[in-house]
C-alpha cells in the first residue's frame, strides 16, 4: 500500500508541476503577444481565463476519475479502510478487557 501511496503522490506532484509550467508558459505567451500588439490586453485576459476555466473542469473530472480508480485498487486488493481498521482496533482492546478480567477472577 505503501508503494501505490507512493506513486500516486509523484503522479500527482507531476501533474501539478507539468500544469504550472504551462500556466507560466501560457501567461509569457500571452504577454508578448499583447506586447507585440498581435492581441489586445482584454483579449488575452480572456485567453487565459478561459486556461485556468477549462483547467479546473479538467481538474474536477480528473479528481473524480483518481477517486474511483484509487477506490477500485483498494477494493481490489482488499487494503482495510481507516475506519475498518479503528473498529477493529476497539474491538481488539476491547477483547483484551474481556480477557484480562477473566484472568483477573
Amino acid at each position: 500500500m505503501e508503494e501505490i501511496e507512493k506513486a500516486f503522490k509523484k503522479f500527482v506532484y507531476t501533474g501539478v508541476g507539468i500544469l504550472s509550467t504551462s500556466t507560466d508558459k501560457l501567461k509569457e505567451v500571452v504577454e508578448n503577444l499583447v506586447s507585440d500588439k498581435k492581441i489586445s490586453k482584454d483579449e488575452g485576459q480572456r485567453i487565459v481565463d478561459d486556461f485556468f476555466s477549462e483547467t479546473e473542469t479538467r481538474k474536477d473530472e480528473y479528481e473524480t476519475k483518481i477517486k474511483s480508480f484509487v477506490k477500485k485498487l483498494t477494493e481490489k486488493l482488499k487494503i482495510a479502510k481507516g475506519e475498518e481498521i479503528e473498529a477493529l482496533t476497539k474491538r481488539i482492546q476491547e477483547l483484551e478487557r474481556a480477557v484480562a478480567e477473566k484472568l483477573n477472577k
